[in-house]
């Protein structure tokens, strides 16, 4: 699965308060929906969405009574609803959950029987940013928890059918700079991709670069991308000493708190891409220079046995540098790639990429 920068909000709206719901009910049954990002970015389509998550909590820990049969159930809504654009419900981590309308707006998840003073593991839900739409500004989640309270309790009480509204903290849709990504990462394996917007001001920039990143399953976190525009090569003497590119190119890739063990086989497998218009003629892979936090980079060296996890003997580094050049129908890649050229990347944490 691919995602894709798109389109800016508008400038100068305010987010509305994001902070998590709790009530309580028959039981002292406490429901919390946080979202992990307050800010994301619109999905320019159906195939190539930015994701909103969603973490939720619901605990007994205030109560003397067993609850039963408690369901979590929810829905997204466009804000303002006039606006149209939907955020569709896209996979869950931890509970399970199934769509209950036809336009996947609405869920409906299981969670089952929480004794007194219990909480039941956080979940997460997901759901496709909508694609941008003229007025939408925000996407809001509220629902309700059903539940059963069971006898118990002092005195002992005869079960009861209970709700519990709650909602979440607002998100706003788009970002406050073009360059500027931001999507929550769902926990399971994706492969992420980022690049600046078709329609950025700066026609230089546009859609030259490419970022795409594979996230190894991990718990869900707030994944921004950011792509700079490194000086032109008039004003930058080491990048016309390589004489590959027609501008410098820099991206930041922030997960917060994401860093894999030693020894985990888990890494970032990360392709830059640079287009064939920023590609100068004559161009030559053997020239490319790879930089990590403005340090050079090496090409990597496997140091694993055969059918172990990967182990590489120094980190950051790259797998290979591929220039797209002469297709035929007999090429192992599509002819639209012609002319382009990817850097493979591998590291096991964040940071900050350029190529020359």
């Amino acid at each position: 699965m691919i995602i894709r920068k798109t389109t800016l909000a508008a400038l100068g709206l305010s987010l509305l308060a994001a902070a998590p719901a709790a009530f309580a009910g028959a039981g002292e049954l406490t429901t919390v929906v946080t979202p992990l990002s307050t800010n994301v970015s619109f999905t320019e389509s159906a195939t190539d969405p930015f994701f909103i998550v969603y973490e939720v909590s619901i605990s007994n820990e205030q109560s003397t009574n067993t609850i039963n049969n408690i369901v979590f159930t929810g829905a997204t809504a466009p804000v303002p609803a006039s606006s149209g654009a939907l955020a569709v419900f896209d996979s869950a981590t931890g509970a399970t959950c199934t769509t209950t309308n036809a336009d996947r707006t609405a869920i409906s998840c299981s969670i089952g029987q929480l004794k007194a003073g219990a909480s039941a593991p956080v979940f997460y839900v997901t759901f496709r940013a909508p694609t941008a739409a003229t007025g939408a500004t925000e996407t809001q989640f509220t629902g309700i928890t059903y539940y059963a309270e069971g006898t118990g309790g002092v005195p002992q009480s005869p079960p009861l059918n209970s709700t519990q509204d709650w909602t979440a903290g607002n998100v706003l849709l788009g970002t406050t700079s073009p360059s500027n990504i931001k999507s929550g990462v769902p926990q399971v394996n994706r492969t992420l991709k980022f690049s600046t917007a078709p329609n950025l001001v700066d026609t230089e920039l546009s859609d030259q670069i490419t970022m795409t990143v594979s996230v190894p399953g991990t718990a869900p976190v707030t994944s921004t991308l950011t792509i700079l525009d490194e000086a032109l090569p008039t004003t930058d003497t080491r990048c016309i000493a390589q004489g590959n590119f027609y501008r410098c190119y820099i991206s930041t890739l922030t997960i917060p708190d994401l860093v894999y063990p030693t020894g985990s086989g888990k890494y970032l497998d990360i392709t830059l891409r640079l287009d064939p218009a920023a590609v100068k003629p004559g161009f030559k892979t053997s020239n490319v220079r790879v930089y990590y936090d403005g340090n050079p980079v090496s090409a990597c060296q496997v140091t694993s046995a055969s059918g172990a996890p990967i182990t590489y003997a120094a980190l950051p580094c790259y797998t290979g540098i591929v220039y797209y050049k002469n297709w035929n129908r007999n090429s192992s890649w599509p002819q639209a790639w012609e002319g382009s050229v990817d850097v493979f990347a591998v590291h096991d944490r964040n940071g900050r990429w350029g190529i020359e």
